[in-house]
């Protein structure tokens, strides 16, 4: 990876690359790959890794096969880091009193939110141990 400043914003270059016996082959009869990858508010956090995790798996078919590949991933910030979740969450607010809704209303807020494989782990946990309709139940 090569970090590159462009706007003031550092722009992540990921570059895979044929194995040296195809390189020779690769650069006279193949062109080389550019993808332009941006996760957006996805960046950084647990599905942010999926999102590389999956990106990758394209460089490297790519270099597997023959042909030079070059990500370029532009600067994200985590969804957790924004105003978005406060305002969407407002939105939704009514139709919390669904009941079937509230579970998977969660369950969407947690894996939007979550960072790191623990806090999907004690997420999990929560989904499991909560009953599926408490809050009907409440007086």
């Amino acid at each position: 990876t090569f970090p590159v400043k462009v706007d003031g914003h550092f722009v992540e270059l990921r570059v895979f690359v044929p194995v040296s016996s195809a390189r020779a082959e690769a650069t006279a009869q193949r062109p080389a790959v550019v993808m332009v990858c941006g996760l957006l508010w996805l960046g950084g956090g647990f599905l942010g890794r999926i999102g590389l995790t999956f990106n990758d798996a394209f460089g490297y078919a790519f270099a597997r096969n023959g042909c030079a590949c070059v990500q370029v991933h532009t600067p994200s910030r985590h969804l957790a880091y924004t105003r978005i979740m406060d305002h969407a969450l407002a939105l939704l607010w009514p139709l919390l009193f669904i009941p079937g809704l509230r579970l998977i209303l969660f369950a969407g807020d947690l894996f939007l939110v979550a960072t790191s494989a623990f806090e999907v782990l004690l997420g999990l946990a929560c989904l499991l141990l909560s009953p599926l309709d408490y809050a009907s139940q409440l007086p």
